[in-house]
């Protein structure tokens, strides 16, 4: 697996948000009515970053333990977790902009105002998930040996190696 770009990450970003706003003027057309943001959508991201950031200082703990093993397959799950988490991050932090721009254009009602603050909490939940993600992502990745050049020329080529030499 290759280390997630940001470049990916801002693209993923920007035609959700694209989308997002176009999703909100769509369904004010069509229904008549303000996109629904609950800010139960805030407290789900939240729950799934408290997760993940979790996770990240339990792998994390884990490696550092002197005496621990780590199998490879949970290795290798937790850094696809980690990029699914970060593009998922990326996804929501861009949607949630482009609605929370959708609702910026008018800020009349109090219902407005409300809706674009919970997405604003949806967009700062997104940033962090990605921030996090790409912590786990950098901690499944092997250190660079600098004594055997020939693997670290070829890990270079495949943009870096990601279990780690602790992983049995």
């Amino acid at each position: 697996m290759r280390p997630t770009r940001p470049a990916v990450l801002l693209a993923l970003a920007l035609i959700s948000g694209v989308l997002g706003a176009v999703i909100a003027d769509l369904v004010d057309t069509v229904t008549g009515r303000r996109l629904p943001v609950p800010w139960t959508t805030v407290l789900t991201l939240v729950v799934i970053v408290a997760g993940l950031l979790i996770w990240t200082l339990y792998f994390r703990a884990k490696l550092r333990n002197e005496g621990s093993r780590i199998n490879p397959f949970m290795a290798m799950r937790t850094a696809a977790l980690a990029m699914a988490a970060s593009r998922f991050g990326a996804l929501a932090a861009g949607f949630f902009s482009g609605v929370g721009l959708w609702f910026a254009i008018d800020l009349t009602t109090a219902l407005a105002r409300q809706r674009l603050l919970a997405c604003v909490a949806s967009v700062l939940c997104g940033v962090v998930m990605v921030a996090v993600a790409l912590w786990l992502e950098r901690i499944c990745r092997l250190p660079e040996d600098p004594e055997d050049e020939s693997t670290t020329s070829s890990a270079d080529e495949l943009g870096g190696d990601w279990v780690h030499p602790r992983v049995h």
